[in-house]
């Protein structure tokens, strides 16, 4: 079995990081690797209606300050979950 990258999150921290911004009003659309969203940042085919954000920024309490909160509302309610 092959150990996790050290600095990437667990289970529960995604899982933790999930419930935060719904209870925040974001809709969660899932995870990706820092590269699978650098790929679909740089896409010419890139869609967009959502953005991103890393679960350890979740989890150190970016979200407590209500200058973020607003500032990522503003900008997108549909996030993807980063696992750096």
């Amino acid at each position: 079995m092959m150990k996790p990258k050290e600095g990437t999150p667990n289970k529960a921290k995604i899982k933790s990081a999930g419930r935060m911004l719904k209870n925040a009003g974001f809709n969660v659309l899932g995870t990706l690797t820092k590269e699978e969203a650098h790929k679909d940042l740089t896409s010419p085919d890139r869609k967009g209606g959502y953005g991103y954000i890393e679960v350890s920024m979740v989890n150190n309490g970016w979200l407590g300050n209500s200058i973020n909160l607003l500032e990522l509302k503003k900008k997108n309610t549909d996030l993807y979950l980063v696992i750096a």
